[in-house]
């Protein structure tokens, strides 16, 4: 999976693609449009709190502030969706959204100006330690261009792609300790690198210290 990790000068470009183009139409599984009436309906969403949550739990994204669904137009002026938002204290801000999230997420929040207008960006980080979960108790995902909550199969998927899943007590049910001969480890090391979807494929020595599995010469031909 590739994460995303939005800049500044992406924001400016995504404003401007607004100007001519359908907001529904922009947002994706890494970008997503709101827009609120004021700095207090913002800070008591429960819904952008569900958005963060499944943008962490994904690639990443960015969430902007200030623009407007394009079904809620009153004209067919494409331009009349960049309405804008008052500038916020980012720390407050920030603060505020981690307080409806049971794990606190990687965020950067920035007041940014495009037309004389202020906007605000979230930037979220996807998070590769543990699922984020709403305080409400919701692990949310992207699908598309919409968030929903996990299912349980989703959930078990995503736990395990964890960097920090004890993946011992998993490997050690599918192959039993008495069967651990070179063919069954060998399976075990496989499934495990494709279980891990690590950028740096873990290291059979590694593995096999990992697991208490005995002499690594035993097994060189991983």
């Amino acid at each position: 999976m590739t994460f995303i990790d939005y800049s500044t000068a992406d924001v400016l470009t995504i404003l401007s693609r607004v100007k001519s183009e359908p907001s529904d139409k922009i947002e994706s599984e890494t970008i997503e449009f709101k827009e609120f009436s004021s700095e207090s309906s913002l800070h008591g969403s429960k819904e952008l709190a569900e958005e963060i949550c499944a943008l962490a739990n994904c690639q990443g994204g960015v969430l902007i502030v200030g623009v407007r669904d394009t079904s809620n137009l009153q004209s067919k002026d494409l331009k009349s969706q960049l309405v804008g938002f008052q500038e916020v204290d980012t720390a407050e801000t920030e603060k505020r959204i981690n307080g409806k999230l049971q794990n606190l997420v990687n965020l950067r929040i920035e007041n940014i100006n495009f037309e004389d207008k202020n906007y605000v960006a979230v930037y979220v980080m996807h998070n590769l330690e543990s699922l984020v979960t709403t305080t409400s108790g919701k692990i949310c995902i992207r699908e598309g261009r919409d968030s929903r909550p996990m299912t349980p199969e989703e959930v078990e998927r995503a736990v395990k792609s964890l960097q920090n899943y004890d993946w011992s007590a998993d490997i050690l049910q599918r192959v039993e300790l008495s069967a651990l001969d070179e063919e069954h480890v060998k399976e075990a090391f496989v499934m495990y690198k494709s279980l891990m979807k690590q950028e740096v494929a873990p290291s059979k020595d590694n593995f096999l210290v990992a697991f208490s599995l005995g002499d690594l010469k035993n097994y060189g031909s991983l």
